[in-house]
């Protein structure tokens, strides 16, 4: 009974073996089991064999085919999708929100207005010099910009200064001085160099004879050509790092300063035309400029400038002289050559997007004081300290054409 009931056992077992064909399904997550990440599960068919939507077991199903997005030709029509692909594409496009338009740039960005108060740093001290001499002003600066074409523009300075203390250089108490009507043509970001991402911007500067000191100079005008280098890093607030040179050429009826009318009456082509009546005027200019802009965080600014100008004269003609016997000729002498360095250390704060408040020292002076001595540098008698209010014009209508929209 036992071996009977064993033979019986073995016979199920075989008959059972042979319907199952031998061979067992693939395990989760093994090769062929599942789509490609990324694929839906209805894309995973293959054209001829199984039916659409249905796998076969144990071979590695394609990903599958993105649709092209060029348009289909009668040659090579396209293939139809299958329903879950469809379904999904449908689904996506609805939930992905309309691309926004990129606001349009104002032409007028980046135009300003400058409220600056300046006093001298010895003004604090009565004993800094033999004679106290306080030095209090407050200038107002305009500079419009307007935007030509990209990033080419066209920038305007004017500025007006009056000071309130008793001033050195006017005739008139308070009087109000303007300054020099400055033109710039800048091409900002023309070409960035590859690799080390330094921006380069070329300029033109034209300056005309507003102020009394250029009239006085004889100044029809100056040209300045000049370029910058900027580089900048994306890191606490923002690292940037500038250098900027110009060479300005000054065109001048006169080789020296006048006052309201030459001192000396010559004819036009007379032997005093050229002769020397006043400071000698400078012939061309040679600029370099260095500027750090540090920003711990995003509204502080942290700002130091370094710039080095080499004024370049006009010759002191030789001066003819007559003697007893006769005449003589005193050669030319004198340097033709003058320096200044200009320091900067600023602190600013962006209280609005359209609004800075920055603080900051200011020295510009001579290389070579008058007994041949170079002057300390970054502090000395030329230092005054400065309190700017910086307006960023096309930002507040901006602000304000917002905020109406909004009501």
């Amino acid at each position: 009974m036992a071996l009977l009931a064993l033979t019986a056992l073995l016979s199920t077992a075989s008959i059972a073996l042979g319907q199952e064909g031998g061979s067992a399904p693939p395990a989760a997550g093994a090769a062929g089991a599942e789509p490609a990440e990324g694929t839906p599960a209805g894309d995973a068919a293959t054209p001829g064999g199984a039916a659409d939507g249905e796998k076969k077991e144990g071979e590695p199903q394609p990903p599958a085919e993105q649709p092209k997005a060029e348009e289909p030709t009668a040659a090579a029509p396209e293939e139809a999708k299958p329903a879950a692909a469809v379904t999904l594409e449908a689904d996506a496009g609805a939930a992905a929100p309309a691309a926004a338009k990129p606001e349009k740039k104002s032409p007028f960005r980046g135009t300003s207005f400058t409220w600056e108060n300046t006093f001298s740093a010895y003004s604090l001290d009565h004993g800094a010099e033999l004679t106290y001499n306080p030095y209090y002003a407050m200038s107002y600066s305009f500079r419009p910009r307007y935007y030509l074409w990209k990033e080419l523009f066209l920038g305007i300075r004017w500025d007006l200064e009056q000071e309130l203390t008793n001033a050195d250089d006017t005739t008139k108490k308070r009087q109000v001085m303007w300054s020099d009507v400055i033109l710039d043509l800048v091409w900002s970001k023309a070409a960035t160099i590859p690799k080390i991402l330094v921006d380069f911007t070329p300029k033109l500067r034209i300056e005309l004879p507003a102020s009394l000191a250029s009239q006085a100079r004889t100044l029809y005008l100056s040209l300045g050509p000049g370029f910058d280098f900027a580089r900048s890093w994306d890191v606490i607030g923002g690292i940037s790092l500038s250098y900027s040179f110009r060479f300005t050429k000054y065109f001048n009826q006169y080789t020296s300063a006048l006052s309201e009318k030459p001192l000396v009456e010559c004819p036009e082509e007379g032997p005093c035309k050229f002769d020397v009546i006043g400071p000698q005027n400078t012939s061309m200019r040679v600029s370099n400029y260095f500027a750090l802009e540090v920003r711990p965080i995003k509204p502080l600014s942290v700002n130091l400038s370094l710039e080095v100008r080499n004024n370049f004269l006009y010759k002191v003609p030789d001066a003819e002289y007559r003697t007893m016997g006769g005449s003589e000729t005193l050669a030319s002498g004198g340097s033709t050559h003058v320096g200044y360095l200009w320091y900067i250390v600023e602190l600013g704060y962006d209280i609005f997007p359209y609004w800075t408040v920055a603080l900051g020292a200011s020295t510009y002076n001579p290389m070579v004081s008058p007994d041949s001595k170079y002057y300390a540098p970054f502090f000395n008698r030329y230092t005054n300290i400065y309190l700017d209010f910086v307006f960023d014009l096309d930002g507040i209508v901006k602000a304000v054409s917002k905020k109406v929209r909004k009501q």
